[in-house]
């Protein structure tokens, strides 16, 4: 599976640059938490110069925060991936979207690569006239199309590393299970023993799908942090929700063991 960032989603929608950030940031932490989409989340080489605002374009809008600006231009600049570095051939390569020609765009590239039986998503910004899946692309010509291809399309960014996820088999086995924390959970390290006792039981996909969900809150609990590893609002609200109360789903011990432990360790003067 791969993903494509829409070209023609950028086309000046945002009222300001404040606006286009916070979109962009919330792209840019799906990208940082999942090695998938550092991998698979491919754009155009001429993203940076597309308008976001009337007066902007997407490097302009970029160099406004300093939060953002070094990231984001890494990606845009250097790491990409980029599709036209690898542009999958095809014959009769014209490919139309409502009425634009997407040929040389994201939307072209993964409409090529669904032609040759890959699976491919697009990602597209908000409120860019794109909130509606699938997005369908139109091979040839107008007046003589050839073959009209519907990709399935995300606009909700938040959705992102969702849909990574939804992408990637459940595991047959503890050891695959092990394989796939490390590739899901970029903020945490695995112990190789950490699989020991999970071995002596049988294999549970539903045990499985429970443990991901604890490891999810414990890596997204590491990505909120400073960068001097003190605490956010973010990192409260997630203390608040799962680390406290009575159905807290972290805890160190039980209020029971900890009552017994300290009259274990009282004694009379």
């Amino acid at each position: 599976m791969s993903w494509y960032i829409n070209d023609l989603s950028l086309a000046g929608q945002y009222q300001n640059t404040a606006a286009f950030l916070d979109d962009l940031k919330i792209l840019m932490r799906q990208r940082e938490q999942s090695p998938i989409l550092r991998q698979k989340l491919y754009c155009s080489s001429t993203l940076h110069s597309l308008p976001v605002t009337s007066t902007d374009s997407f490097r302009e809008a970029v160099f406004r925060d300093k939060s953002v600006a070094q990231p984001v231009l890494a990606w845009l600049s250097k790491y990409g991936p980029f599709w036209d570095d690898n542009r999958e051939q095809n014959p009769d390569d014209y490919f139309e979207c409502n009425d634009n020609d997407v040929t040389d765009q994201g939307l072209g590239e993964a409409a090529r690569c669904l032609l040759h039986g890959r699976a491919s998503i697009s990602v597209s910004f908000p409120n860019g006239g794109f909130n509606y899946s699938p997005v369908v692309i139109v091979q040839g010509l107008p007046e003589e199309p050839l073959a009209s291809i519907p990709i399935q399309n995300i606009w909700e960014l938040s959705l992102l590393q969702g849909s990574v996820l939804a992408s990637i088999p459940l595991p047959r086995n503890w050891h695959q299970m092990l394989e796939q924390v490390e590739m899901r959970f970029d903020r945490l390290v695995f112990s190789p023993q950490s699989i020991d006792e999970l071995t002596l039981q049988p294999f549970s996909v539903s045990v499985v799908e429970r443990i991901f969900e604890l490891l999810r809150v414990l890596n997204e609990f590491m990505h909120c942090r400073n960068e001097d590893g003190t605490y956010t609002a973010k990192n409260q609200e997630l203390i608040n929700q799962y680390f406290s109360g009575s159905k807290a789903w972290f805890t160190d011990e039980s209020d029971t063991n900890k009552q017994n432990f300290v009259k274990e360790m009282s004694f009379q003067d």
